[in-house]
């Protein structure tokens, strides 16, 4: 997806591994049912969207932060 605004829009459940969200308003968006590992987010996308705190680790390795086992 590039270039949207997505309002009202329902994610459940979904696999979203190979998604592209590029330049895309997601804000309020709720992606807590869903697998975001390998998705791709541009920072404009990131603003504002809902997840659990697990799937943190998926998002704050596309910043290139390694966590320390």
């Amino acid at each position: 997806m590039m270039n949207c605004d997505i309002k009202e829009a329902l994610f459940n459940n979904l696999e979203l591994n190979k998604m592209e969200f590029l330049k895309t308003k997601l804000a309020d968006v709720d992606f807590s049912t869903c697998n975001i590992y390998g998705a791709i987010f541009d920072f404009y996308s990131l603003k504002g969207i809902i997840i659990e705190p697990y799937q943190s680790e998926a998002l704050v390795g596309m910043l290139g932060v390694q966590f320390k086992n």
